[in-house]
């Protein structure tokens, strides 16, 4: 997502495809799910976890576009990241469709990573 948010629209849709088959991912994220980390100790932090880049990152991109994730990952995860949860692209792809109208323009990035997006 760092690499592509350049090229997602203000007020648009980015879907992430993940399997999460080995949980939330980094500490930080585990810790604010959990309700021991806040905002307010991710601005400002007194010391480093590993992944709060990532979180900050999370929350100040989504002032300018909506996430969803497509994934096995619990429902309650992503309601409290302020994720979309969609339980498979079909129905992340009619989301898209209805709420941002049929001609919306989609691409499929099969390794955020690895690419740059204007």
């Amino acid at each position: 997502l760092w690499n592509c948010s350049e090229a997602i629209k203000d007020n648009g849709l980015a879907v992430l495809l993940a399997e999460c088959k080995n949980g939330i991912g980094s500490e930080a994220i585990q810790q604010f799910i959990e309700g021991r980390m806040t905002l307010e100790r991710l601005k400002k932090p007194a010391k480093y976890v590993d992944g709060m880049e990532d979180l900050l990152f999370l929350t100040e991109i989504q002032k300018r576009f909506q996430i969803a994730l497509v994934s096995i990952l619990p429902e309650f995860y992503t309601k409290k990241l302020n994720l979309v949860s969609f339980g498979g692209i079909k129905r992340a792809m009619d989301h898209i469709l209805k709420v941002q109208g049929i001609n919306q323009k989609v691409a499929v990035v099969s390794d955020g990573a690895r690419i740059l997006l204007r």
